[in-house]
């Protein structure tokens, strides 16, 4: 239900970067925690302080596990061996594997607009 409060948990401190972009330290223990669209709640891992929670920062692979899917719409034949040394020639058209992927963090174009100096500058208009 929209609008309805969710108590997530209590801060010691608290950053964001924007919708669905937040991290926290909890006020019992201390613990980094995020919430990020994209990343895994275990990607606060790689967080050292809040203070790195900013633009550019790279959620690297070891700490999310984090796969991204890519698709082959035009895949060439080709020969594969498996671990016991048979081979089989696969021919097949289309394809997709998943590949380690990491998730670098920013603010959309919209968000940062909304929060800086130029979106409180006003037009003049002469009547």
């Amino acid at each position: 239900m929209l609008g309805v409060f969710d108590h997530d948990a209590e801060y010691k401190e608290f950053i964001t970067q924007g919708a669905k972009k937040y991290a926290y330290t909890d006020k019992k223990y201390g613990d980094i925690h995020i919430t990020v669209a994209g990343v895994p709640k275990q990607g606060a891992k790689a967080l050292k302080s809040l203070e790195e929670f900013k633009d550019n920062f790279v959620f690297d692979f070891k700490y999310t596990n984090k796969n991204l899917l890519v698709y082959n719409d035009e895949m060439q034949p080709f020969e594969l061996t498996d671990y016991k040394g048979k081979k089989l020639k696969v021919i097949d058209k289309f394809a997709c594997s998943l590949i380690p992927t990491t998730y670098e963090l920013g603010k959309s174009e919209e968000y940062a607009s909304l929060i800086s100096d130029e979106s409180s500058k006003r037009a003049i208009f002469k009547e």
